[in-house]
């Protein structure tokens, strides 16, 4: 398995957020996330990464990626991609691609960071994989990094060129219906 340098075209081929709910629902997703849950536990790298839904919410230029800090993801000129590392990829065949990144402040800091092909999870990436062909769900998930004990889950809010991650009880049932991207959860 190799890891692919990035590139905003794997971003931008992602669909957009409603037309991945709408396939997440059609593929009655809730049981597969159920399955996928199992294949984290059972390598046990539940605590390592995580299950997401591949979407995106605005298309990026060529020099930009999609960089989340305190709780918003916005474009970053791809100069700075020092002060950054990948949370968020895609699989396809044998390639992983990162899409999202988040920004970790130390200019090229990698001591925690956790990728997809290291060699320890192999077997995990593999067996991941091979779900993914087995439930046609190559278009559906990825995988990002694990967000924590204690992540509460987040609604997503894209306004313009900004995606922002709110605290579930921060939102009420209807007040961000019409803006409001995903509800996420562990």
């Amino acid at each position: 398995m190799a890891l692919a340098a990035y590139s905003p075209a794997t971003y931008n081929d992602l669909p957009y957020l409603p037309v991945a709910g709408e396939s997440f629902d059609k593929k009655n997703g809730y049981e597969l996330v159920a399955t996928f849950r199992e294949l984290f536990r059972k390598h046990k790298v539940d605590r390592v990464f995580g299950l997401s839904l591949l979407h995106r919410h605005f298309d990026l230029d060529e020099r930009e990626r999609l960089v989340e800090y305190n709780g918003t993801a916005v474009p970053w000129d791809q100069d700075i991609k020092k002060f950054v590392q990948p949370n968020n990829w895609t699989f396809k065949g044998d390639i992983v691609r990162p899409f999202e990144f988040y920004y970790n402040g130390v200019e090229g800091a990698t001591k925690d960071v956790v990728t997809p092909d290291t060699t320890k999870y192999q077997a995990f990436v593999e067996s991941f994989k091979e779900l993914l062909v087995q439930y046609n769900a190559a278009d559906l998930f990825g995988l990002c990094s694990y967000p924590g004990d204690d992540y509460p889950g987040r609604v997503e809010v894209t306004q313009a060129r900004a995606n922002i991650n709110l605290h579930p009880k921060d939102v009420s049932s209807q007040s961000l219906v019409p803006y409001s991207a995903q509800k996420h959860h562990r």
